[in-house]
């Protein structure tokens, strides 16, 4: 199934505000020790508008199988309220998973590679990207949007965060002084360690 990437337009927007406040950080992820990818997340703001992008370039070998990855996703914020937001995962040059959200009227229409199109009613006020840019709140909910669906962010520790995906997937934040520091990715095949890039 082909999605249109919203993409562009959001490229767009984020060239009308070239001289807004920004945030970059760039990580790396070890998958057993050795090095799988790069990971670089901008936050944009300018006015009430706030611009998310967080892009994951990888190479790696997983069961024998050699997978080039490039993983985008991008979220548009006006007025504290989500706009669009684009979650698109390439395996190969493959679009493998997707996830487009876009505000309409009092919902979201969502279009997911595995769900197919529908409605999410809820108000989405934080997303997961935004993790990568401050400590959140344990037992707040915030949306995925991989996933198109809320998942509730849980504190395990001072300044230690999980959530979980709906399929089951667990995400790890850790954070020193409100700054990510650490995270961990562990789905039922692999176990992925994050840090700030050196």
């Amino acid at each position: 199934m082909k999605v249109r990437s919203i993409l562009p337009i959001l490229f767009l927007i984020q060239c009308m505000v070239t001289h807004a406040y920004s945030q970059k950080y760039q990580f790396e992820m070890f998958l057993m020790g050795s090095k799988v990818a790069d990971v670089t997340a901008e936050k944009k703001i300018k006015g009430d508008v706030e611009m998310y992008n967080i892009i994951t370039i990888g190479d790696a070998k997983i069961l024998w199988k050699s997978v080039k990855s490039h993983t985008t996703t991008s979220l548009l914020f006006k007025a504290g309220m989500l706009t669009d937001s684009y979650f698109e995962h390439k395996e190969n040059g493959v679009v493998e998973k997707f996830c487009k959200t876009v505000a309409s009227a009092n919902k979201y229409n969502v279009q997911h590679w595995k769900k197919n199109k529908y409605d999410y009613a809820k108000g989405i006020s934080k997303a997961i990207a935004c993790l990568y840019f401050q400590e959140p709140v344990g037992g707040q909910e915030y949306y995925d949007e991989y996933s198109g669906a809320a998942v509730t962010v849980k504190k395990l520790a001072e300044h230690k965060y999980e959530y979980k995906s709906e399929d089951g997937d667990r995400s790890i934040f850790i954070y020193n002084n409100g700054k990510l520091t650490e995270a961990e990715f562990h789905t039922s095949i692999v176990n992925v360690k994050m840090r700030p890039k050196v």
